[in-house]
């Protein structure tokens, strides 16, 4: 939207609330706010960065990323502050190694964990870590390398999604989910790198090539068009409120009454409610052994029974001089052409990519636990939760024994 913004600042009106009325001034790029309005300067981005604050372990380390927090060895961030399973952490510390391997990033990305809580490093007294130096390195590859990349991780993810819908608890297949689930996970490690740090950069040095900018996103949607991941869910969502509208019970019922009705008498239903349920990012989403959130998907669908609200997915209608003056362009400039499609196909990937691999891994979570309960079944385990205390190779050796 090419519209200066903070992301995941938990605190910002608490602390700009002194500030209700005033004008104040986005750095965007650090991660700071100053308040009044100051005087623009123009440059390259990397001319402003500010390497400084990394310093600073009272400053806030101007890069878009969470920390986790400093200590006498730097800034480290994580996937999430709080403990993963040892069935997860496998993957990650393998990632990060993959990552180092693949990118061939020296020094490597260093990595701790505490209390099963993952961190990698994004800062030291030096500045960036090579977590951080990920963009600037991916930059200096040819674009074919970029594209065969962002292939690997199309193919990743159809590829989990294969094995974790048949899910196979032989040691062969979970063998298999090993390998796959790993696969991703690499992926998922480079993908914010990849997309906000690489990709962005190399459509922003394109963009001056176009001259009428606000029809480009329009214009790729009908020369490339690319299901729509969210479209499909708010369909989804309609025919499933339009499903509840004809149940003979009220809205005005309470959600665990109406899980009640659902489970027992419209079971099917409440099937297709829990797979919706499950493809959809939610708070700790990441972790397997966190549960998808029912009550808040049920409730916001009976809150739309009744509504009878539409959606309108028609595309923007382009004027036929407006179609011929960019397939020139692109048929022009191929390097252009290249890198606007990846930006493209990378932005519906990514999003495809939130409800599938939410989906993923309720499947995962749904099969590990019910061969934990047949676990607790043998008095091999004694709760089914167990199993995410054990990697696969351990898994395996259970199923063995």
């Amino acid at each position: 939207m090419r519209i200066p913004t903070i992301l995941s600042a938990s605190n910002a009106t608490t602390t700009l609330s002194p500030y209700v009325g005033q004008q104040v001034t986005i750095d965007a790029l650090n991660g700071i706010i100053y308040e009044g309005r100051l005087s623009l300067a123009e440059g390259p981005s990397t001319d402003f960065v500010r390497h400084d604050l990394s310093r600073d372990p009272n400053n806030i380390l101007a890069w878009p990323i969470n920390i986790a927090h400093t200590d006498d060895e730097g800034q480290w961030s994580c996937r999430q502050n709080k403990p993963l399973s040892t069935f997860q952490l496998q993957f990650f510390l393998e990632g990060f190694r993959s990552v180092n391997k693949r990118l061939k990033l020296n020094p490597p990305i260093e990595t701790k964990v505490v209390n099963n809580i993952l961190y990698f490093k994004i800062a030291n007294a030096q500045g960036p870590s090579s977590f951080m130096r990920m963009p600037a390195i991916m930059l200096e590859w040819e674009l074919d390398q970029l594209e065969e990349l962002f292939e690997q991780r199309v193919q990743a993810v159809d590829h989990l999604m294969t094995v974790v819908e048949k899910f196979d608890t032989s040691p062969v297949g979970l063998l298999e989910l090993k390998k796959a689930y790993q696969e991703w996970t690499d992926h998922l490690l480079i993908r914010g790198r990849f997309g906000h740090g690489t990709v962005a950069t190399l459509m922003q040095q394109q963009m001056h090539k176009i001259p009428n900018q606000a029809i480009l996103s329009h214009y790729l949607d009908l020369r490339y068009p690319i299901v729509n991941e969210t479209h499909n869910k708010q369909r989804e969502h309609t025919r499933l409120v339009k499903a509840l509208e004809r149940l003979p019970f009220s809205g005005d019922n309470s959600i665990e009454y109406t899980k009640l009705v659902l489970k027992k008498t419209y079971p099917s239903l409440w099937q297709e409610i829990i797979l919706f349920a499950s493809s959809y990012e939610h708070i700790d989403s990441e972790d397997l052994r966190t549960e998808i959130p029912l009550t808040t998907t049920l409730r916001q669908l009976l809150n739309s029974v009744g509504n009878n609200d539409s959606v309108n997915f028609e595309h923007h209608k382009l004027r036929s001089d407006q179609i011929a003056e960019m397939d020139a362009l692109f048929e022009r400039d191929h390097e252009l052409a290249r890198i606007m499609i990846l930006a493209h196909r990378h932005l519906y990937q990514k999003e495809k990519e939130h409800h599938w691999i939410s989906k993923a891994q309720f499947l995962m979570r749904e099969g590990l636990t019910a061969l934990g309960q047949q676990f607790v079944e043998d008095a091999i385990l004694t709760n089914k939760e167990e199993i995410f205390n054990y990697s696969i190779v351990e898994i395996i050796k259970l199923i063995s024994h």
